[in-house]
């Protein structure tokens, strides 16, 4: 089948599109392995795809880039490449485009290729071999914005001509090169004062996608629980450079961080305030047990487990050992599982210490978690239902030696031992292990 722009819709919904054909063979020198596939090439990489599990839906022009500029170069060979070994390695693109590759070949020997960007759209950019005969793609964002504009577009025979920078505006939008893309709006500006109303829609058009853009990993961060980091990034965007729908948004972001943090200080200080209330010498020392621990572990990550809490927080029908109750057990069991005894809300903290115990100990301490059980199983509070909620809350049964790393994260390294793998890991500024 000859290749047509358009797009295929695998089974679990997600779209796949470029130039599709149906081919019967992965490799293309084996011209028939009577497999029933789909291909979507896509310049820089080729999807192939089973036809039972997609659906053709249809030729569409859209599928694949409108423009694509090509940068004239001056080749000084058409070698053929050598045999090589292992991965080239390519240095970073200067301003004009160029790079070198450089191939390790046998016998420890190695050879530098140059090789310069020669055709770019939105979607990927054509790299090729200025001394052997050899090209490939990439994915055009993985070229940066100053290689880009000012970069290559400005050699290209186009840009001359104003309604072609007007295009490339498009493109490099459309690829989320936003800086760049707003810099030849200004530039279009500037040498082609006829054309400034166009060029400002089209500058326009980059700051809404941009805001987009911003608006969608700052959304993205809060939803992964990075509270702090998207509130924290949300503040360093001016708000003249977002459009209104977007500046609301990314100011709501900031306000519910703050009302977070609000709602953490408020309630430390009232159920501290609570075991005052207590009148029972016997029931006020363990309230200051349950509050100790929660006080020290409460944060915008595990407030909204006090919302049965903080509704009821004001109800004067309600004895301050229940009320106290009510924030402890929904801490511990999540908010809609709150109970307002006390004496059921002390003993869940016990389960809570004895299933923390448990997990700590290894499948050699069969002993030992017989008797835990044991203890779980009869203390105030148990039910299976509940273990299985406080579990879900219950912090890392190993703590996590969590060091500073460069960009501002924290990770981890284990080694390997007998019985567990080398594990390495990173998480936000933000973390919190319970």
């Amino acid at each position: 089948m000859k290749p047509v722009p358009g797009t295929v819709q695998l089974d679990n919904r997600l779209l796949l599109s470029g130039m599709y054909s149906t081919v019967s063979s992965f490799d293309p020198d084996q011209l028939d392995q009577r497999l029933e596939l789909r291909l979507i090439e896509q310049g820089h990489r080729r999807y192939f795809v089973s036809t039972r599990r997609s659906e053709w839906l249809g030729q569409d022009t859209s599928a694949i880039p409108e423009f694509e500029f090509r940068i004239p170069r001056r080749r000084s060979g058409r070698k053929q490449v050598p045999q090589i070994i292992g991965v080239p390695v390519t240095s970073p693109f200067d301003v004009t485009g160029r790079t070198t590759v450089k191939l390790t070949l046998r016998g420890g020997r190695s050879e530098e290729i140059q090789a310069a960007i020669t055709a770019i759209n939105e979607r990927s950019a054509t790299v090729t071999a200025l001394t052997h005969r050899w090209s490939w793609d990439i994915a055009t964002s993985s070229v940066p914005e100053s290689v880009l504009y000012p970069g290559i577009l400005e050699q290209t025979e186009e840009f001359s001509d104003a309604g072609a920078r007007l295009n490339m505006i498009g493109m490099l939008a459309n690829a989320e090169k936003f800086l760049a893309a707003g810099r030849l709006a200004n530039n279009v500006i500037e040498e082609f004062p006829v054309l400034t109303q166009q060029a400002e829609a089209s500058l326009l058009d980059v700051r809404n996608r941009m805001a987009q853009r911003i608006l969608v990993e700052l959304t993205r961060q809060q939803q992964a629980g990075q509270l702090a980091r998207a509130a924290a990034s949300a503040r360093l965007f001016p708000e003249k450079e977002l459009t209104p729908a977007v500046r609301a948004a990314v100011k709501g972001i900031i306000d519910e961080y703050e009302e977070l943090n609000r709602r953490v200080s408020s309630a430390k200080a009232a159920l501290q305030a609570f075991v005052g209330e207590i009148d029972v010498s016997d029931r006020r020392q363990q309230a200051r047990e349950m509050i100790s621990l929660l006080v020290r572990d409460l944060d915008i990550h595990s407030i909204d487990r006090l919302s049965a809490w903080e509704v009821l927080t004001e109800d004067a029908l309600l004895p301050p050992e229940s009320r106290l109750a009510l924030a402890v057990s929904g801490w511990i069991l999540g908010s809609s599982a709150a109970v307002s005894g006390f004496s059921e809300c002390y003993g869940l903290l016990g389960i809570r210490r004895l299933v923390a115990d448990f997990v700590a100990l290894g499948k050699q301490d069969g002993g030992d978690r017989g008797e835990i059980l044991e203890s779980i199983r009869s203390t105030e509070g148990f039910s299976v239902d509940r273990v299985a909620a406080l579990i879900r809350h219950l912090p890392p049964p190993v703590p996590i030696p969590l060091q500073p790393t460069e960009e501002g994260d924290a990770g981890w390294h284990w080694e390997a031992s007998d019985t567990e793998f080398t594990c390495t890991g990173i998480v936000p500024p933000d973390y919190s292990p319970g």
